[in-house]
């Protein structure tokens, strides 16, 4: 992606949640700790499991600063999916 003044100020600005933006960052949350959950209950504990929740934390990280830096610049989708 090409970096520009207009981004960096965009990425290192704060981005104050919306109505729409505050529930899809609580549907992210939601849906990466089931995942997280998921891995506890059926990967043996090991440092592979450790790294896999830190790899989990690291990309609801990237997915709410994604949201929040952009969110309102695409189309949101449904927050409702089938289990």
């Amino acid at each position: 992606m090409n970096q520009s003044h207009e981004k960096v100020t965009n990425d290192f600005g704060f981005h104050p949640a919306t109505d729409i933006t505050a529930e899809i960052h609580n549907a992210t949350r939601s849906n990466f700790a089931n995942l997280a959950h998921w891995v506890i209950d059926n990967v043996p504990p090991s440092d592979a499991r450790r790294i896999c929740i830190e790899r989990i934390r690291e990309a609801m990280m990237w997915a709410n600063g994604a949201i929040a830096c952009d969110g309102n610049s695409g189309a949101l989708v449904e927050l409702e999916h089938p289990q």
